[in-house]
């Protein structure tokens, strides 16, 4: 239940990233950044269930950054 939940909270934040992206093209707003490092190995499912494919597996300690407008 540990990687389906952060593998949905990765998800969240891949999506939240393209987002951003899209937005500092329209927008001129201050720009905010932040890094996440992963306390646990975890996968990033194609669906919500185990059984499902995986798409990209982060590593323990693997830190991940994102930047963009708000």
């Amino acid at each position: 239940m540990k990687r389906l939940m952060m593998a949905a909270v990765i998800a969240f934040l891949i999506i939240q990233t393209a987002n951003l992206a899209k937005a500092e093209s329209k927008t001129s707003c201050e720009s905010t950044q932040f890094k996440i490092v992963m306390k646990s190995e975890a996968d990033v499912k194609e669906k919500a269930s185990a059984a499902s494919k995986t798409l990209k597996t982060y590593k323990k300690n693997k830190e991940s950054s994102a930047s963009g407008n708000v």
